[in-house]
């Protein structure tokens, strides 16, 4: 996430997908927890694989929004699966910089997670998608 020219926000739990694949196997067996790895947006987008969906707001208080992230970077905070994400981040800053709760709450099949393409239910955690409609949601009110 964007915010003004300075603050580039990215939440990951290691260097590219395997360090991301790692992880996922590691919180589902062993409850480990990893210190996030900070990027660039080109960084993102190349280990994305894949090209960035951009909802501009023009209306978030940015100056909240980066002092929650500078919190966030000075705290002892770690990257949870469902608890404490990459989305997580976004969707509080959204938040934070919107005053407005989403008309949802967000909602992961269990599958997704695990990648084994076997339906295991949902659990309440912020993905990517979520956060799209949550952007979508924003800037419809902004008119």
């Amino acid at each position: 996430m964007q915010v003004g020219h300075e603050t580039y926000i990215s939440f990951w739990p290691g260097q590219g997908r395997k360090g991301f694949v790692r992880s996922i196997i590691r919180s589902l067996t062993m409850n480990v927890k990893r210190r996030p790895y900070y990027r660039n947006y080109s960084a993102d987008c190349a280990a994305e694989e894949f090209e960035p969906v951009v909802v501009e707001l023009n209306k978030l208080n940015e100056s909240v929004i980066q002092k929650y992230w500078e919190k966030v970077q000075a705290s002892e905070l770690s990257y949870e699966l469902t608890e404490f994400n990459c989305s997580t981040i976004i969707a509080n800053a959204l938040y934070l910089g919107s005053g407005l709760q989403p008309s949802f709450r967000p909602l992961a099949e269990v599958d997704d997670y695990v990648g084994m393409g076997i339906p295991m239910g949902q659990v309440e955690a912020w993905q990517p998608s979520n956060i799209l409609q949550y952007a979508k949601e924003l800037k419809r009110k902004e008119g």
